[in-house]
């Protein structure tokens, strides 16, 4: 496949043109689950324990190594216990919150602009770079790569919306103390994530998907 870079000729084979076509879909996918999996981790630090769950419950009701500890048969005395065992998680995380979220978000970023600078580089490679037909299938592919290069752009446009959050607590770590409102600066952070991860990362996703099918279904075809 003969493809133009700045008016030189270029040869892309086979296995090179399909790889560069998937590139875009995987390290967005890969976007796609680093950002889940930043929203799971810090909704543990919002969500109580789902002790009443199925899972929890089985996982409490099969064999354990340990002994068991006695157990108290006052429920007013147990209720007391997990309430104040409640409290206690609450104050902790006031403290264990900012110091998580400081570690995580410096080492998280590199992450997080590293795939998107490729996902941006490869989808203007096909969009740019790769012109193997003027068909409507090729002209198709090339707008849905189009769109996921603007979906993946628009992800720097929270950076404002969740920035507040995160100088918060990072202050809040700096500081050694949560202030009593670290969960609250956490949850507005999750919030914007959840937002973004759910627009522009889900949205360019998907434009990637219908990309490569059509890119791919175009190859086929010809």
């Amino acid at each position: 496949m003969t493809t133009t870079l700045i008016g030189l000729p270029k040869t892309l084979t086979s296995p090179l043109l399909t790889a560069l076509t998937l590139a875009p879909l995987i390290t967005s996918t890969a976007s796609l689950t680093h950002a889940y999996m930043e929203y799971l981790t810090t909704s543990a630090f919002l969500n109580p324990p789902p002790l009443s769950s199925r899972l929890s419950k089985a996982i409490l009701a099969s064999p354990s190594p340990f002994p068991s500890p006695p157990t108290d048969p006052d429920p007013e005395t147990h209720l007391h216990e997990k309430e104040d065992a409640t409290n206690q998680l609450k104050e902790a995380n006031q403290l264990a919150i900012p110091a998580w979220f400081t570690t995580f978000f410096h080492t998280g970023i590199y992450s997080v602009m590293g795939l998107n600078t490729l996902t941006l580089s490869f989808s203007l490679a096909n969009i740019y770079l790769l012109h193997p037909s003027f068909t409507t299938r090729g002209s198709v592919a090339r707008r849905w790569y189009q769109i996921g290069a603007l979906a993946t752009v628009a992800h720097y446009a929270f950076v404002p919306l969740v920035g507040r959050s995160v100088k918060a607590l990072v202050g809040l770590c700096d500081r050694g103390e949560g202030e009593g409102r670290a969960e609250e600066w956490l949850g507005e952070w999750r919030g914007w994530h959840g937002v973004r991860m759910g627009s522009v990362d889900l949205v360019g996703w998907g434009c990637f998907v219908v990309g490569v099918v059509e890119a791919v279904g175009m190859r086929v075809a010809g």
